[in-house]
């Protein structure tokens, strides 16, 4: 019997000791978890976008594309001119005069569908070129926002409160995003100076 006795007290301190434990856990203050504070920065996206050397480059190249395409519209224009004159010169009622008639109808549709191709040949180069530059400014934001140390970088427009109406206004109060922060945490001109950094590298 003497065993069993034992064995039976042995059981019962170990549970005494256990519930022990236990209040001893539950009496005591929860540890608290303190949250990583986010450094929060901001940038001026339409300002970087004019700052970027790249962007002007563009601007200059297409605007050299829009004058090559207008001096061969007004090209197709004067052949187009040139030939009713011929037009006007010869009897309606003549077969070079129909003929005639018909290359012009030629050179109309001919200068339509050019027209129209083009406009369409500059509106999908460009949408794919401002793809490619927004990338790289979103990659310059990055790379500054880590270098400084940044978790989140927010959109800081710049709006002229000043309307002519108070809808106008209103829309412009509807449209900012940020509404103040400090000038120490702006990445905008950073953020110019690496995109034109490496613009100007890539060149070399």
């Amino acid at each position: 019997m003497k065993p069993m006795h034992g064995l039976l007290i042995g059981i019962v301190v170990t549970a005494a000791v256990a519930v022990c434990f236990q209040r001893t856990d539950a009496q005591a203050p929860a540890r608290r978890v303190v949250a990583p504070v986010a450094r929060v920065a901001v940038c001026d996206v339409g300002a970087v976008f004019n700052g970027y050397d790249r962007r002007q480059d563009l601007n200059a190249l297409f605007e050299n594309k829009r004058k090559e395409a207008t001096k061969e519209d007004d090209r197709r224009i004067k052949q187009i001119e040139q030939m009713e004159k011929v037009i006007k010169a010869l009897k309606p009622d003549s077969k070079q005069h129909e003929e005639k008639m018909k290359e012009m109808q030629r050179l109309s549709i001919e200068r339509q569908v050019w027209r129209q191709l083009k406009e369409k040949q500059f509106v999908s180069e460009h949408r794919l070129l401002m793809e490619d530059l927004y990338r790289q400014v979103l990659d310059a934001i990055e790379a500054t926002a880590r270098k400084k140390g940044y978790d989140l970088v927010i959109y800081r427009d710049s709006v002229d409160v000043q309307s002519t109406t108070t809808s106008e206004l209103l829309n412009k109060i509807a449209q900012r995003k940020c509404l103040y922060h400090n000038p120490a945490i702006d990445l905008t001109r950073p953020v110019i100076t690496l995109l034109n950094e490496r613009y100007h590298a890539r060149q070399k």
